[in-house]
């Protein structure tokens, strides 16, 4: 690893992770943070954003090994974003139980996949990596479609589908469109992920245990009901910063309308929701949270120290997805390790909502708004992306399986 940026210079470091978002590359840095080397890679995830050491995902993969390698040896899980980041992380733990892992690439970041795809299979020699061909540009509808469409080809199930990949700004950033004129933020973490799940229907219903896993974020918490008319950032989220906190609202209301459907489309499975907590990645300084929440007022002068001092490693952040998508029912919420008192099991480091050391959600969460609301966001969500609002009725053999409980497969 060569190169990097100073450890407290905010502005150069959100530099970076602009970007990464926007480009894939440190542009200009001889520092690139693509995974060549397991190794290499998590040294300059460190090295750039800060944070801990990771403190479980040795004995996570140990455990999940123990606990789901028989069951999910051989299934096949894809995650968007799992080049870098927490993705990577999710994948590589999904890869050391045993499920085929799909990591797509950005279009013309392809160096990016393979070198995470390298890095696992380094790491997991037994691990089964696939890069499809076809690129998944979450910013294109088109890209989406041929995505899809690419996979469909195959004919085989996917089992696990991870909606991962995410973009950040800040309150400070001017709103960006897509080709498709949507707003950026919206496009990528929400509407692209929507059109992906359908354009992959033929695939989910092709498994007997499906399981589809949103991120989402406690940014969440920072968005009204009255703003879900405004996706587009034209009103009430006029910044990329409320855009963001919308979209990880909209993702649990996504995930539920979902689990409505799911059974009747011939799908066995269920959708839920993962919250990584504050994770040590590039996400934080896009949203230049010391800034945004005000944090210098009580003492943290720049982001390397709130990373270091309040974040958890992207490892430690992969957890509630990797969780969720081997353990997790409809419409559950999984959570990341809380800052403060350092826990002491791998159950409370990644739980859901209620049980153990978590209180029940706050009254105000979009996980528990009102279904109506869900509804209403779904249809939205449906007329933005153009998705095809008809979807396919279950085949006999999908409907005698039946849908959305955990043991189905068993």
């Amino acid at each position: 690893m060569k190169g990097g940026l100073p450890k407290d210079n905010d502005d150069a470091s959100r530099a970076a992770a602009n970007s990464l978002r926007d480009t894939g590359t440190l542009d200009g840095l001889e520092l690139t943070l693509h995974p060549t080397e397991e190794g290499e890679y998590e040294a300059a995830l460190a090295h750039e954003w800060g944070g801990p050491e990771p403190r479980w995902i040795t004995a996570a993969m140990v455990h999940l090994l123990r606990e789901h390698g028989e069951r999910q040896r051989g299934r096949r899980a894809l995650i968007t974003g799992g080049s870098s980041g927490i993705g990577f992380f999710v994948a590589k733990m999904l890869a050391s139980i045993g499920l085929a892992v799909v990591l797509p690439s950005r279009p013309g970041l392809e160096f990016e996949t393979r070198g995470a795809a390298a890095a696992i299979r380094a790491a997991l020699p037994n691990a089964t990596v696939e890069v499809p061909e076809a690129t998944l540009d979450l910013a294109s509808f088109a890209s989406v479609r041929a995505f899809g469409a690419h996979l469909h080809e195959g004919g085989r199930p996917i089992d696990v589908l991870c909606l991962n990949a995410g973009r950040g700004g800040s309150p400070r950033d001017q709103l960006q469109l897509t080709a498709d004129n949507e707003e950026a933020t919206m496009q990528v973490n929400l509407l692209g992920h929507a059109l992906l799940v359908r354009e992959l229907l033929p695939s989910l219903q092709r498994s007997t245990y499906a399981r589809i896993v949103v991120h989402t974020s406690s940014a969440r918490q920072n968005a009204a009901q009255s703003s879900l008319s405004d996706l587009r950032g034209a009103g009430f989220s006029d910044s990329p910063s409320s855009q963001y906190a919308l979209s990880k609202a909209a993702l649990c209301l996504y995930a539920r309308a979902l689990n409505t459907r799911l059974a009747s489309a011939g799908v066995t499975g269920a959708a839920l929701v993962a919250d990584p907590g504050l994770a040590a990645t590039g996400i934080p300084y896009q949203q230049e949270l010391v800034h945004t929440l005000g944090l210098s007022r009580r003492g943290i002068k720049s982001m390397r120290a709130y990373m270091d001092g309040y974040a958890v490693h992207a490892a430690d952040g992969a957890l509630p997805m990797t969780m969720a998508a081997l353990e997790g029912e409809a419409d559950e919420m999984w959570l990341s390790e809380p800052p403060g008192p350092r826990l002491t099991s791998l159950d409370a480091a990644a739980h859901r909502a209620g049980h153990l050391l978590w209180q029940p959600l706050r009254p105000y969460d979009p996980m528990l708004w009102p279904a109506e609301v869900a509804e209403r966001l779904w249809t939205r969500v449906e007329l933005l992306a153009s998705i095809n609002s008809t979807w396919p009725k279950a085949t006999a053999k999908a409907a005698a399986r039946g849908g959305g409980g955990k043991h189905d497969e068993l």
